[in-house]
């Protein structure tokens, strides 16, 4: 029997593993592609099947939930801003409607409240914005009425603020501090959306720009300007800053995800796996119709030729602190809870989560659980923690 080189042999044992799983990190199951073109940009191409299998998928499932609508205590929200989960666990709420930034505990227990209508310390005129610090240890609230960034110990005690030398700002709310203690806050700026960063004393550093996109509109142009709303079901894009310092969009009608440093340059593209269509049905044309008439009747022109024939696959997406996307699925108008795809930090499709009633706005995760902010069907707003079972894949972080 012929003998291969010892060098030889160790390379084929060195490569057969790689070999079988199509690649560096790739699992032998994700039957997508990961291209590096020559620019440098990471394309990533999902198959219809994830990494998950009918077992090893994550699962997503309510524990607590704060709100009421019958209570005039601190468990009923007016507009809910933002949120931020502590080490302790103990759940910050900012109430812009109410003025009020109220800490509940793990349990759900109201522990204190802090704040009503003011300039003083612990008042606010129009709170938008909450994050927690770098520290671990403080609370930042955008208060941009007063011009400033309120701080707060996680007790909810005053500690100091700084001014906030920007007069804009988008909503809803998205920003805080990154690794490198950096703190940020979306705003919308002349061209489009940016993301602001600031220095160590609070004043502006640098822009980061989103990419434009033209949305498609209805127009009215009249002699003290221009009112326009978009085309129902048309396809858009949202955007998101993630915290490790990137920007995304998602293109809501390609279903493909992009990732950008902060200097605005691609850096890595996911396309989204195939999805099935949705189709506009008459009751959600009529709805949407229903719900332009304001336009009507502000004189402008509502051409339902427009309205698509079927819903854009994507209807929201996040980015969890760890790097995995989840992105929400549009659904038909009858659809019982939420459906969403979760791709690991790389882009590679794992597979669909189904939860009650989605996440909710700007969901914050953390180590097995996920925080977010939903309204029934009266509009009345929830505190809602759900935990989160590991899957059996994990992502490599990036």
């Amino acid at each position: 029997m012929t003998r291969l080189p010892r060098l030889l042999l160790l390379l084929l044992l060195f490569l057969a593993p790689l070999v079988a799983c199509g690649g560096y990190g790739a699992p032998a199951r994700w039957a997508g592609r990961i291209d590096t073109l020559p620019s440098g940009v990471v394309v990533v191409r999902n198959p219809a099947q994830g990494l998950w299998d009918e077992d090893a998928g994550w699962s997503v499932r309510e524990e607590l939930r704060i709100g009421s609508a019958l209570s005039e205590g601190p468990d009923l929200f007016g507009s809910v801003a933002g949120i931020a989960v502590d080490g302790r666990g103990r759940i910050h709420v900012l109430d812009r409607q109410a003025k009020e930034l109220r800490t509940f505990a793990p349990d759900g227990r109201h522990v204190r409240t802090v704040g009503r209508e003011g300039g003083g310390p612990g008042e606010f005129r129009d709170p938008i914005g909450l994050a927690a610090g770098p520290d671990g240890e403080t609370l930042y609230v955008v208060d941009p009425r007063n011009a400033r960034y309120a701080v707060f110990s996680m007790d909810a005690e005053p500690r100091t603020q700084f001014q906030r030398a920007v007069g804009g700002y988008s909503l809803p709310w998205d920003g805080g501090f990154d690794a490198a203690g950096r703190f940020h806050e979306n705003v919308f700026a002349a061209g489009g959306h940016a993301v602001l960063v600031m220095d160590s004393g609070f004043q502006p550093a640098d822009t980061a720009r989103f990419p434009g996109f033209e949305a498609e509109e209805f127009v009215l142009t009249t002699e003290s300007g221009r009112i326009s709303t978009t085309v129902p079901f048309a396809p858009d894009q949202v955007e998101r800053w993630d915290p490790r310092g990137y920007l995304w969009t998602a293109r809501t009608g390609e279903y493909t995800l992009t990732r950008m440093d902060m200097e605005g340059d691609t850096v890595r593209v996911i396309h989204g796996p195939p999805v099935p269509p949705i189709p506009v049905t008459e009751a959600d044309r009529d709805e949407a119709l229903e719900g332009l008439e304001w336009f009507r009747r502000q004189g402008g022109r509502v051409d339902p030729g427009r309205i698509p024939s079927a819903k854009p696959p994507v209807s929201t997406f996040h980015v969890a602190a760890d790097g995995h996307i989840w992105v929400r699925l549009t659904g038909p108008a009858d659809e019982v809870g939420a459906r969403y795809h979760v791709f690991d930090p790389e882009g590679r499709f794992l597979g669909t989560v189904t939860t009650a009633e989605g996440l909710g706005s700007a969901p914050v995760f953390t180590d097995g659980a996920v925080y977010g902010v939903v309204r029934d069907s009266l509009g009345v707003q929830y505190i809602v923690r759900n935990a989160l079972r590991d899957g059996a894949v994990a992502g490599d972080g990036d």
